[in-house]
């Protein structure tokens, strides 16, 4: 039995930056900024088309072949056990991951006769969510 899945990644993404530019004295200026993104990518399959049937078992056909005495393991949601799936719907994996990360920078710069020296600082933590 076949059908056809659509593999999707919704992705929604928001994003933000600040920067400011000043004169501390005359030979140093200084320049600093922030930003912030955060993403969520949702990830699962949806049925395409049933190819002619009337609905699709939402179970998982390899764990079936390799786990054929464990009827959990071909389950691809134990809380909702064979269930039925038609064109449309969402089935097989399902799940959502947020990243967040906040970024501030700044830079010195003092201005000799003869060059420049530069100071440059960057902090960028970066965090995963997963959520089923």
């Amino acid at each position: 039995m076949y059908i056809l899945s659509n593999r999707v990644n919704d992705v929604n993404r928001l994003m933000g930056n600040i920067t400011y530019s000043g004169k501390l004295t005359n030979a140093l200026n200084i320049t600093a900024g922030a930003n912030y993104q955060r993403q969520v990518n949702h990830y699962y399959q949806e049925v395409a088309d049933l190819l002619g049937g009337d609905f699709w078992v939402n179970i998982n056909q390899f764990a079936e072949r390799d786990f054929p005495d464990d009827p959990n393991a071909v389950q691809h949601d134990l809380n909702q056990p064979n269930r039925i799936i038609t064109a449309g719907e969402q089935y097989g994996y399902n799940y959502k991951i947020t990243m967040l990360q906040l970024a501030a920078w700044g830079q010195l710069v003092l201005k000799l006769r003869f060059f420049d020296l530069l100071l440059p600082l960057k902090c960028r933590p970066l965090l995963f969510i997963a959520q089923a």
